[in-house]
């Protein structure tokens, strides 16, 4: 058989694993020819389940990548840079990667930690891009084929032409424009001979000198690197501290012992509040490889890389507005499951006292009975609820949290910010339209997710106006405290349907949970009925079963 249909074989699972182990040692000591990379890769993208046409964006998009197999163990810069670049809200960037196969911590491994849904279609990809400018594609859904490849990865030790392979074969079609590290320096020829003869691609190949797979910041603070466009090649060698001001920093300072530190550094990098000596190096580095990607995806025909240090006061600013990560809470809408919300609240005014034990012992309760998310009531006289109550959650789950109370101030919208909230309840009948469409404006400048509860079909027609796009329609009038779930799901069927909806009240069953996703809900908050179970994990666990 020829190249084409070897790895047409291997990725429809008709290879032998001890053949592909041999496979993959002897690429290892003699690199394939480019004419045969380049059918290897052509039977790995027509293997996609999908792609993305770029001239349906009206922003480019662009991606960062890199080889792997630096054996570094160097935080996920390529993943940090990506989502600073979409921060900025100046490209798309469409971040294809799988999990870990040579490194401690693999891009999809680091986006799903930090609540992104990195199982999506090409639908939620094509909306993600539009509203978020940011979407992950995972390797694993795009080429379902790789799943057999894995175990001969794992059996060779180091990289393979997989690391060059499934990076490369990301599923976009039209202009190609990407950031690509490598490991070794003797992988430039190999993927330049792939991409030379290619008039839609413009993307820079990087080697740090001091080996690693990014551009560095580290060592001498010097990066190899091959530009590709319209068929030429510009290379040279790219000095941060020419360019960006940058003073090289000891390698050490970029690297993780284990995925729990890798996920605290990723998230202290984004806290623009955190500054110590690790964290500054890390944004140093993001500043660098951020600015490389921007210049490669807006600056058509530029070859004087001096020019990315124009872009260096948005990166900057991005890093600085705390607003780089997508909100968790509006990523449990991508996922192809009822968004289940479960409720602490010490009382209620129609029931009295709803539960006696540990509250913030009860949100791990519901963390470890399928709950996606926790609602916090902290209104106090009628609820007997508390900041101070959200706080102590806030340290017990890694859920989103929502802040349920009668907002009316602009004051405890930013409470709920600075607590770590990551939704507001704003109630329909106690704002006027405009305090409502000033806060959802608020919340948003905030990254908080401002979900807009309503009774009826006026008050959904009030949520619109304001520009609501995530409603929770409540099932008791509280004026008068009656509940009228037939009204709910009526007014759940008036609701369009690009907008994220939930029922709240009421739900105690199974069916009920049913009956509100037959009638447009995507999920339920659920609250009185769990708190007053004897075991509220097991009441949870029997509302969410089939």
């Amino acid at each position: 058989m020829n190249d084409y249909q070897l790895m047409e074989s291997i990725m429809h699972g008709n290879y032998e694993t001890s053949q592909l182990i041999e496979l993959l040692k002897k690429f290892q000591k003699n690199q394939p020819s480019p004419e045969t990379m380049h059918s290897f890769l052509q039977a790995i993208q027509d293997s996609a389940e999908y792609t993305i046409q770029t001239k349906n964006f009206d922003k480019p998009i662009v991606d960062l990548a890199g080889t792997g197999g630096d054996e570094k163990n160097m935080i996920n810069l390529s993943t940090l840079s990506a989502l600073t670049c979409a921060a900025t809200g100046l490209v798309n960037v469409a971040k294809y990667g799988n999990r870990s196969a040579t490194s401690l911590c693999g891009s999809m491994d680091i986006l799903e930690k930090i609540g992104l849904n990195i199982d999506l279609n090409k639908k939620q990809i094509k909306q993600q891009l539009k509203n978020m400018h940011f979407a992950p594609l995972f390797a694993r859904s795009v080429y379902p084929g790789g799943k057999f490849v894995g175990p001969a990865r794992s059996a060779v030790q180091g990289a393979t032409i997989f690391n060059i392979l499934f990076p490369l074969a990301r599923p976009i079609q039209g202009d190609l424009k990407f950031v690509f590290g490598l490991a070794k320096k003797n992988l430039f020829t190999q993927i330049e001979n792939i991409y030379q003869k290619q008039k839609n691609i413009r993307c820079i190949l990087v080697h740090g000198l001091d080996d690693t797979d990014e551009i560095s910041v580290t060592g001498q603070g010097k990066t190899q690197y091959s530009l590709i466009e319209n068929g030429k090649i510009t290379k040279g060698i790219l000095d941060c501290q020419k360019i960006f001001n940058i003073k090289p920093v000891d390698l050490s300072l970029l690297q993780i012992s284990d995925k729990n530190e890798s996920l605290k550094l990723f998230l202290d990098t984004l806290n623009p509040k955190i500054k110590n000596k690790k964290v500054s190096a890390i944004r140093n580095a993001i500043i660098a490889n951020a600015a490389i990607a921007l210049f490669i995806a807006l600056d058509k025909n530029n070859l004087n890389l001096h020019d990315a240090a124009k872009y260096i006061p948005i990166i900057k600013s991005a890093l600085a507005s705390g607003k780089i990560l997508p909100n968790p809470f509006t990523q449990l809408f991508t996922k192809k499951k009822p968004v289940i919300i479960a409720e602490i609240k010490p009382k209620s005014p129609s029931e009295g006292i709803l539960y006696k034990k540990s509250l913030p012992n009860l949100a791990k309760i519901y963390e470890a009975n399928g709950a996606d998310a926790i609602s916090v009531l902290t209104e106090p006289k009628r609820f007997g609820g508390s900041m101070e109550l959200l706080k102590k959650i806030r340290k017990t789950t890694s859920l989103p949290i929502l802040r349920k109370d009668f907002i009316t101030s602009k004051i405890q919208i930013t409470e709920a910010a600075q607590a770590q909230a990551n939704a507001i309840l704003l109630i329909v009948s106690i704002l006027t339209p405009t305090k409502l469409k000033q806060f959802i404006q608020y919340a948003n400048d905030l990254n908080l997710v401002p979900l807009v509860e309503i009774f009826d079909q006026n008050e959904l027609k009030i949520a619109l106006e304001a520009g609501s796009q995530f409603i929770g329609v409540n099932a008791r009038n509280l004026k008068t405290l009656e509940m009228n779930q037939k009204k709910a799901l009526q007014t759940l069927k008036l609701i369009p349907k690009h907008i994220k909806t939930l029922l709240f009240s009421g739900i105690k069953t199974n069916q009920d949970l049913k009956n509100a996703l037959a009638a447009g809900a995507q999920g339920v908050l659920i609250g009185t009925s769990l708190l007053k179970a004897k075991n509220p994990g097991d009441k949870l666990k029997e509302i969410i079963c089939n």
